[in-house]
């Protein structure tokens, strides 16, 4: 009976513990793909408080920067959550409590998608800028836009889990 119990408390790695990262990755290399040819050669990629370009940099540089920043986010989320789900199946009891891990690892693995969509919005604003000349949103607006986002999510996921704590205490 030990033994059935100790089984069924394994949490494996699944892909939905960094599905968003993943996806932010990939659709970042699309866009990057459709947009490399539209670049001119040296491309504008930080800006004045006019709009005006302040930087410049080489546009295959500018691409490979901003795809391998994605990369790495995605390899960070991946490696949190194939920590969290080691450290887990090795340290947890059968009985780990009312909390359910696997959301929980879920959510970590999944938290890094915010710095990863206000690099994905910077993206757009210089592929915009250096394609059409046009900004898409303030970077600062877009950036509180995700936060915001971020945080309300978060909250709920907090608020839900309090509540569920509370209910299984309160039995």
């Amino acid at each position: 009976m030990d033994t059935e119990t100790q089984e069924t408390s394994i949490i494996k790695f699944r892909w939905k513990h960094i599905m968003l990262p993943a996806a932010i990755l990939v659709i970042s290399i699309i866009l990057a793909a459709v947009f490399y040819g539209r670049l001119p050669e040296t491309v504008g990629w930080t800006f004045q408080s006019d709009g005006s370009p302040d930087r410049w940099a080489n546009r295959g540089t500018l691409v490979f920067c901003i795809i391998g920043l994605q990369v790495f986010f995605l390899l960070a989320a991946w490696g949190i959550s194939r920590g969290i789900t080691t450290i887990y199946n090795r340290y947890a009891d059968s009985d780990s409590g009312p909390a359910n891990p696997a959301v929980t690892i879920n959510v970590m693995g999944n938290m890094l998608v915010v710095p990863q969509v206000i690099i994905f919005f910077a993206m757009i604003d210089i592929f915009s800028y250096n394609s059409y000349q046009t900004h898409f949103l303030p970077l600062w607006l877009n950036a509180l836009i995700v936060l915001l986002a971020g945080g309300i999510i978060l909250g709920i996921f907090f608020l839900r889990a309090g509540l569920q704590v509370w209910r299984v205490n309160k039995e």
